[in-house]
């Protein structure tokens, strides 16, 4: 079995939805691919942070209310998937209360 870890730049004069499409692009992408590999488990919450810090430097174009919806959204990810493993583990009486 091949991995190879790939990074991508994405470069040009982005409008306010490009922007925030392109930032859901990459950090979806990276948040549920990125982890394949031990290299690669310590970049990837270094690349998602890089793409939240990107995003708020882009904030005038996108729009303050949006940038933090999306900000939000991608720290609560690990919360939810914890409360659904969590939840799920519960379920099947593999942890107890």
């Amino acid at each position: 079995m091949l991995v190879v870890r790939h990074t991508t730049t994405e470069a040009g004069a982005f409008c306010g939805p490009c922007i925030l499409s392109t930032f859901w692009s990459c950090t979806l992408t990276t948040a549920f691919v990125g982890w394949f590999g031990f290299i690669s488990c310590i970049l990837t919450p270094v690349f998602i942070i890089a793409n939240i810090w990107e995003l708020i430097q882009s904030a005038k174009l996108v729009g303050w209310r949006k940038v933090t919806v999306a900000v939000v959204m991608v720290l609560a990810m690990p919360i939810a998937v914890i409360m659904m493993l969590s939840h799920r583990a519960l379920s099947h009486g593999l942890l107890r209360r």
